[in-house]
């Protein structure tokens, strides 16, 4: 669990993208933030608002595989047996 937040929060928050465009970053790091949710999410919302004719697919298979990731995690979750007190 603290691997998780630390990807997302620690690491991903800043790599985003949110305050300073990814190509600002070092090498590889400002692309790994695009992979991360919240670094797609804005890229994605940047592009639609500010460049509506700009290429958009990357970006929603991106988070479509982070919904489809956190579904199976859920249904997974549901196959486990409850532990005995």
């Amino acid at each position: 669990m603290l691997t998780v937040v630390g990807l997302f929060f620690i690491i991903g928050n800043p790599l985003s993208g949110v305050a300073l465009p990814p190509e600002l970053y070092p090498y590889g790091l400002g692309a790994f933030g695009q992979y991360l949710p919240l670094g797609a999410e804005v890229n994605l919302l940047r592009r639609i608002s500010f460049f509506p004719e700009a290429d958009t697919l990357m970006l929603w298979v991106t988070l479509l595989a982070w919904l489809a990731l956190g579904a199976l995690l859920v249904l997974l979750s549901g196959l486990r047996k409850p532990k005995q007190a």
